[in-house]
């Protein structure tokens, strides 16, 4: 015998009702996500209390219990199953971001929450009339309780390889590494202002609040010219690096490039500011018809009431690893084999490490039989606890003559350099359990996609008249690498 039409409408509802719950429970279980690195940065000393899973677990019951409530007496409804997707994507964002990048990781679990806005059906009337402005407030938020992320070393590096380009193809000869250019007589190294990232940051909050202002739609037309305003202005960034080169290094300038530096940026950033309004004009203004609340629960299917809560749940069982922010620096053993004498590090180098989470330094003067120089030896979890020691060697008046890719193995590249008035040989890499590389971008991508977090960082600067064939130079360094090699692996058993 069928069920009747209204028992089956009832029972649909009841599901729908039920699943909404459960997703909004799971939502409230993983904010503990985000909520770990925000009280790290506002009240460091309360971090283990918002780390225990029983608070969150009970957080989330007792949501459950209360928004089932609401929607029994009809305060709350059950919406269309695209703001249920919508909030799986973006939790499912701040999964991904929130052990590389904090900052936009909050921004994806504020979105998120702003998805689940859409069960309230007066909300639902102009939910996408204030979309604009939740996704302001989801930029801001973040990055005004820490501006710091690892996105700014990125975009530097990526800027410097560009600009070294088209200097390139303007004449110049330099050698170029990471977010370095060294020029024969003097050194340019792209900053944190020239890596573009407040100017995306800023010029994105320009470009939402005009489009709140002109009420422009959000289309896949808006969605293309806010990707071409963001492209306009990391060129604009890559144009400034090319044209303060020219002046310092062509024009012989240095003084007047950095007199420049500041006012060029501002006028380069009011162009493509100026260029974003122009490009906003012609898009249709945003209609003040409201969404109705009335959804019939009868034409979704079982997407809102299967899909949504199950996808919520795999991303709670993905995230139940993670046990917030605060890392511990791991152990440093030195070399054996060798004679070693404890350095002090330099104040640049102290103020520097003591900044970066999880990171740890050592320096040593060694000697053995065939070599001797200065060792330094960086171990690092944090995405930026490293950083091009070409700086290091221009800051300590170390003239870089020259740069090149060795193998030291198959497929482990190390840099090789040439510094001072005496061209003492120099030797850098960076290892993980899996991986040798020079290159900063090769550890970050590795960082980020195959989840290599333990990294050890070895700079080797040879005392002069120390060079020696390379064979024998590369089995000493191999007997370094193995030595590290050991130690990660060591200490990776120790974890398990």
């Amino acid at each position: 015998m069928a069920m009747p039409a209204t028992a089956q409408f009832e029972n649909h509802r009841l599901l729908q009702q039920i699943s909404w719950a459960l997703t909004l429970a799971l939502l409230v279980c993983l904010s503990q996500l985000v909520m770990n690195w925000l009280v790290a940065e506002i009240a460091p000393g309360t971090g283990e209390f918002f780390a225990s899973s029983r608070i969150w677990l009970g957080a989330g019951l007792i949501t459950f219990a209360i928004v089932w409530l609401l929607m029994m007496r009809g305060v709350l409804q059950p919406p269309a199953p695209r703001y249920g997707v919508m909030m799986v994507l973006w939790a499912a964002g701040s999964i991904v971001l929130v052990r590389i990048m904090p900052q936009l990781a909050m921004t994806c679990w504020l979105l998120a929450i702003y998805s689940a806005s859409a069960l309230w059906p007066q909300s639902r009337r102009h939910w996408q009339e204030n979309l604009l402005l939740a996704v302001l407030v989801a930029l801001v938020l973040p990055f005004g309780v820490a501006t710091y992320s690892g996105l700014g070393f990125v975009l530097r590096v990526f800027s410097t390889d560009v600009a070294a380009q088209f200097l390139q193809l303007l004449g110049y000869s330099f050698l170029s590494a990471h977010d370095v250019l060294i020029f024969e007589n003097s050194v340019a190294q792209v900053d944190a202002p020239c890596s573009g990232l407040k100017s995306i940051f800023t010029g994105s909050s320009f470009f939402l609040a005009a489009s709140m202002v002109l009420r422009r739609e959000v289309s896949r037309r808006w969605i293309a010219i806010f990707g071409a305003f963001l492209f306009l202005v990391l060129a604009a960034n890559i144009f400034r690096i090319v044209l303060l080169v020219v002046v310092a290094q062509g024009l012989n300038q240095p003084d007047f490039a950095a007199q420049l530096h500041v006012p060029l940026g501002l006028v380069l950033f009011m162009g493509c500011c100026i260029a974003a309004m122009a490009l906003l004009a012609p898009l249709p203004m945003r209609s003040l018809k409201s969404e109705s609340t009335a959804i019939d629960v009868s034409r979704h299917g079982p997407v809102g009431f299967v899909f949504v809560p199950v996808a919520m749940a795999v991303l709670s069982i993905l995230a139940m690893p993670f046990r917030g922010p605060a890392v511990q620096a791991l152990p440093i053993d030195a070399p054996p084999g060798m004679s070693l004498t404890a350095q002090d590090l330099t104040v640049a180098e102290k103020q520097f490490y003591a900044t970066q989470p999880g990171t740890a330094a050592r320096k040593w003067r060694f000697q053995t039989s065939d070599f001797g120089g200065a060792l330094l030896v960086v171990r690092s979890s944090a995405v930026t606890g490293m950083h091009a020691p070409e700086v290091c060697f221009s800051a300590n008046g170390y003239v870089v003559h020259d740069m090149s890719t060795i193998l030291m193995g198959p497929e482990r590249p190390i840099r090789t350099l040439h510094v001072g008035a005496h061209r003492q040989q120099a030797f850098y890499w960076m290892q993980s359990r899996a991986t040798v590389t020079d290159s900063f971008l090769d550890r970050f991508n590795r960082y980020v996609f195959a989840a290599e977090n333990d990294w050890i960082m070895v700079t080797i600067l040879l005392d002069p008249d120390q060079e020696r064939p390379l064979a024998p130079t590369l089995n000493f360094l191999g007997e370094i690498k193995t030595h590290f090699d050991h130690l990660i692996q060591g200490t990776e058993s120790l974890g398990k």
